[in-house]
């Protein structure tokens, strides 16, 4: 599942929970804090797990280099556990919640299987599936924002979605994730993140591999934290994909490309960063009192993506270097 959609489905399933919580626990924040970070690592997983995947495929692929699913899974697949694992003992670590237990949930009886529901999976699989071929049906699609609105569409079309489903949108969260998109758009149309790109590119191109891998990592992790993950990628990805022909082919290419990328995905220290950062910010208790602040994405994000940094400068890499 794209990982614009998972943070919903995820914070739907422990809304009953958080009930029993008010604003500033240790453990709310520690647990949806991992939640968010653990969706951003989540994109990495798969070509279609998040937008900027799809950007570095394209990428890849524009420069005469091929990869598969199997040799993008081998690689994310190992390097999302561990970052997984780090979240999750990093952030048990930092709150310390003294919580020992929580309340059950009580079981509700299940609707009853109907042509709704199967309506459903198949808008849900059709668009995913649209999403996974989106290279190949692009001249015909255009763009996979027009798939990504087929299910609102098909959903309010047929009124299994109506007026107070769309008003109950998360609409503070989606302003709230526009307004990265829209700084990035800025900083792309001035020029200003290209012009660094290119000139990080002319600084190293003397360098050797890893050194050149480190300082494209750092470079995209540092502005993917203030604009939106997509933009990052579409900026700064054909410029390591041209370094990466011009020192060695390939093999290169890949290695670098797919760094930058997945360290793109681990860029999360502040709410507007990614879908999943600002769906759990916008969640309030029964004051109307946010669970996650600012301060929290900060003091916990930034840290967390330059340990993600260096597992990818040391288990990430050898592991690009043995698969790629």
């Amino acid at each position: 599942m794209n990982n614009v959609a998972s943070p919903v489905v995820v914070v739907s399933v422990i809304a009953p929970m958080l009930q029993d919580f008010r604003a500033g626990d240790p453990y709310t924040k520690a647990l949806l804090l991992g939640i968010a970070y653990s969706n951003n690592i989540g994109g990495m997983t798969t070509p279609i797990s998040s937008p900027q995947n799809l950007v570095a495929f394209d990428v890849i692929t524009n420069a005469n280099k091929t990869i598969t699913w199997g040799t993008w899974l081998a690689v994310s697949i190992p390097f999302s556990i561990v970052c997984t694992l780090v979240v999750w003992a990093f952030l048990w670590i930092f709150f310390r919640p003294k919580i020992k237990e929580v309340n059950p949930i009580p079981p509700s009886k299940p609707e009853p299987f109907t042509i709704v529901h199967v309506y459903v999976l198949i808008v849900c699989c059709g668009t995913i599936i649209l999403w996974a071929l989106e290279s190949q049906i692009s001249s015909f699609v255009g763009d996979s924002g027009i798939t990504g609105l087929l299910p609102v569409v098909l959903f309010f079309g047929i009124q299994v979605l109506n007026k107070s489903d769309f008003k109950d949108l998360p609409w503070d969260v989606l302003m709230l994730l526009a307004g990265g998109i829209a700084l990035g758009g800025c900083i792309k149309s001035s020029g200003l993140l290209d012009l660094m790109a290119h000139g990080l590119a002319n600084a190293v191109k003397s360098q050797g591999l890893w050194v050149i891998t480190l300082s494209f990592t750092l470079f995209i992790w540092s502005f993917a934290n203030f604009i939106s993950h997509t933009v990052a990628a579409l900026i700064v990805l054909p410029v390591v994909a041209n370094v990466g022909a011009r020192i060695g082919g390939g093999t290169h290419i890949v290695l670098l490309v797919m760094s930058a990328v997945l360290i793109d995905s681990g860029a999360m220290a502040l709410p507007v960063t990614s879908f999943p950062n600002a769906q759990v910010y916008s969640l309030k208790d029964e004051n109307d009192s946010q669970f996650v602040l600012t301060t929290d994405y900060v003091k916990t994000g930034f840290i967390l993506g330059l340990i993600e940094v260096v597992l990818m400068m040391g288990f990430g890499y050898f592991l690009l270097l043995w698969i790629v």
